[in-house]
């Protein structure tokens, strides 16, 4: 898919027809694998690279999801483990300058309180409205911060 976005296409879209330039910035996103677990590691990364360099991708791009499937651990999603998903990657790319160059961002799940609920069925009284998800399990703004705050160190030194 990120060789196609690069190319010229013309998108039919309610009955309207539009030719588009491609996208040389478009990247892959990593979320790893229910069956195989997740698919951030070094090796993941070089296969990626391989491919990338291969095709011959314009400006290549990596994204990590750290939720989602890369936060399985024995079988369960753990979104409070994202902050360690992001900090391996960090620590694996050290000797790695040309895997480090590819990666150029994480997705975290993120919101003002940590966990989330389900509104099915429930009156909007019984629905959390400061700050509580309905959609994925996230963390919390003050563990993100935390995340944020050891990344900054980090990238600085």
């Amino acid at each position: 898919s990120v060789l196609a976005a690069q190319y010229p296409h013309v998108a039919v879209f309610d009955g309207y027809e539009v030719q588009t330039n491609g996208n040389p910035y478009a990247h892959l996103v990593l979320r790893g694998s229910s069956q195989d677990g997740p698919n951030y590691s070094v090796q993941h990364l070089e296969e990626v690279k391989r491919h990338m360099d291969k095709h011959h991708i314009k400006n290549p791009a990596v994204m990590i999801d750290a939720s989602h499937d890369n936060c399985i651990i024995n079988g369960k999603k753990d979104p409070s483990q994202q902050p360690q998903v992001v900090l391996n990657v960090i620590e694996s790319l050290i000797s790695r300058p040309d895997l480090k160059k590819l990666v150029k961002g994480f997705m975290l799940e993120s919101f003002l309180k940590e966990g989330t609920q389900k509104i099915d069925g429930r009156s909007h009284l019984d629905i959390d409205m400061d700050g509580l998800s309905i959609t994925d399990p996230c963390l919390n703004w003050e563990k993100t911060e935390a995340l944020l705050l050891k990344l900054a160190n980090r990238v600085s030194v």
